[in-house]
């Protein structure tokens, strides 16, 4: 079977750890992979694809062994091939970064099988909300979604916590909740008082979700990529000394790590959840509990990040078969 693999990513926000380019080329060496192209929102001639969604033609970058993160940009303007339709591919493999952009997943699952699109954009509405970890909540730590601010001040009863907004993403708009004190992401210090001004958006659009706040957060927080079911890697990340947040932009450390029993079963666990709904790769998060157990504290499902770090962490090709288990799940759900 020769398939060929349309990626769609925006270059514009890429680093040279973006993960696109090295599973792009692990792609492009799968023996079952005829052809590989990477489309980017940010070349001008995609806008109609991307943005206003009346066409379904795209310029796109054809993958060869040399393909790499160009600092300038200027491959996805300069080295674009003429427009090819979107029926021309077999597969979709979905690279985008947040913020989601609801009308042009709507456009791409009516204009494209769904079941060759990974992940699955309706799939990725559902899971890419904060408060679809209360669907999970067996292998989290204890957490509510709270719609005002009585709701929290109830759990805070009970709790530490971090507050975390449902579409939030980086770790932006996190608070934490200590002692009638929130502390955002940031540093920033306020009264629980001012929550209600502070959160009002967020309880007026479904809600915030609450997590009790794990004082054992300085043991790291560990992204593992799981797919097709199968976890390809760990990496542990480590907060900058008295941070609260395991974020390496802000000062923290990455490395690689092994996974614990618990969290092999917590990847199962979910897997279970949303493979079926056309989750086929999946980034979760676990940290250490009071009991010195992992427990799953994120899942992202947009575009899993990490994995060309993970090579070069681990010494080996995490990217290889990250491809290979990605193929493998298209066999097995592709319409």
């Amino acid at each position: 079977m020769a398939i060929r693999v349309l990626v769609l990513v925006d270059h514009a926000g890429h680093s040279k750890e973006n993960s696109a380019y090295s599973l792009s080329k692990a792609l492009f060496r799968h023996p079952e992979v005829d052809q590989v192209l990477v489309a980017s929102r940010s070349t001008p001639e995609n806008a109609s694809f991307f943005f206003s969604c009346d066409s379904i033609s795209i310029k796109a970058i054809t993958v060869h062994s040399d393909f790499a993160f160009d600092p300038s940009g200027a491959q996805f303007n300069e080295m674009v091939g003429p427009f090819k339709s979107i029926h021309e591919f077999d597969l979709i493999l979905l690279r985008l970064p947040h913020p989601i952009h609801l009308p042009f997943f709507n456009y791409l699952e009516t204009q494209f099988d769904p079941s060759r699109i990974i992940n699955r954009p309706s799939a990725i509405r559902i899971t890419g909300s904060k408060d679809f970890l209360l669907h999970v909540s067996e292998v989290c730590p204890p957490m509510r979604l709270c719609r005002s601010l009585t709701d929290v001040i109830s759990f805070h009863d009970k709790y530490d916590l971090v507050l975390k907004p449902l579409r939030s993403y980086g770790g932006v708009g996190l608070f934490k909740l200590q002692n009638g004190m929130l502390v955002s992401e940031k540093g920033e210090t306020f009264p629980l008082t001012d929550g209600g001004h502070l959160f009002s958006h967020q309880f007026e659009n479904g809600g915030i979700l609450a997590m009790k706040y794990l004082s054992n957060v300085n043991q790291g927080d560990k992204r593992i990529v799981v797919v097709n079911g199968k976890v390809a890697a760990a990496s542990l990340r480590l907060p900058a000394p008295g941070s609260w947040l395991c974020n390496v932009s802000q000062g923290g450390i990455s490395q690689g790590s092994d996974i614990t029993p618990r969290e092999s079963y917590i990847a199962n666990f979910v897997h279970a959840k949303i493979g079926a709904m056309g989750i086929g790769i999946f980034g979760m998060d676990t940290l250490v509990d009071d009991d010195g157990e992992r427990v799953l504290s994120e899942i992202n499902t947009l575009s899993v990040g990490g994995i060309g770090p993970m090579d070069i962490q681990h010494q080996r090709s995490v990217s290889d078969m990250v491809a290979a288990e990605t193929i493998h799940y298209f066999k097995q759900n592709a319409k």
